[in-house]
């Protein structure tokens, strides 16, 4: 199958493919060897004649981005793609963001969008996330998620997320948390100024709960705070 995608010429010839190729498109994405026909198609063809397959996947997003193989074929999607044929990928990937932030594989799909830094995305994803920081700071995937936008995006995308984790009446429950105590560290070390004096306060709070507790105190640590500030 390979060695015959390299031998096609005309347009005529990818789009017959591509007629046959879009009935099967799904299974292949989730096949170990089905999914190497599709990686060589967009590594052969222009993003318009791989219009088919962008399509099929954009429809089934959340069945491919959750599977193994198939969350390492949509970011190849993403790469090799452009204009409307991606902009309604990642707008799909976005309308599903909570759910692929909790997946084992659907998180490198959202994290990947994250890492192309591009503004307008950015916002769009942080918004659609707002309100489930703290749920997804707890939770394993979905702290890589929380943990990439903190790193990579720029302050006015990633102050609102940690607002809302320190605000959270279950701010507490972070700390301590084996997943959330990582993302709180990671905010500690993006933080400068007025919030991140908030934050170190609003820790200190909770040293009660938290300077024998095996999570909590590696956040205590973050703060440089001395017991003597007990």
């Amino acid at each position: 199958m390979l060695k015959l995608l390299e031998h096609l010429r005309t347009r005529e010839q990818r789009s017959l493919l591509m007629s046959g190729l879009r009935r099967i498109v799904v299974p292949l994405t989730r096949n170990t060897n089905g999914h190497n026909v599709i990686q060589h198609c967009f590594k052969l063809f222009s993003t318009e004649d791989n219009k088919d397959i962008l399509d099929v996947v954009a429809d089934n997003c959340l069945s491919i981005a959750t599977d193994r193989n198939g969350c390492c074929i949509l970011q190849q999607c993403l790469a090799h793609s452009h204009g409307q044929a991606r902009d309604c990928l990642m707008a799909k990937i976005k309308a599903n963001a909570l759910v692929l932030s909790q997946d084992p594989y659907g998180n490198y799909v959202v994290q990947y969008i994250v890492g192309l830094k591009i503004p307008h995305v950015a916002a769009k994803l942080v918004a659609e996330l707002a309100g489930n920081y703290v749920l997804l700071s707890i939770n394993k995937y979905g702290s890589n998620v929380v943990e990439k936008c903190l790193r990579e995006l720029d302050q006015h995308f990633w102050l609102p997320i940690v607002e809302e984790i320190i605000n959270s009446p279950y701010f507490l429950m972070v700390l301590q948390d084996p997943y959330g105590n990582y993302v709180a560290q990671s905010a500690l070390k993006t933080c400068k100024g007025e919030i991140r004096h908030k934050m170190i306060k609003h820790i200190h709070a909770h040293y009660a709960f938290l300077h024998s507790h095996p999570y909590g105190k590696r956040v205590l640590a973050r703060t440089k705070w001395s017991k003597q500030c007990v």
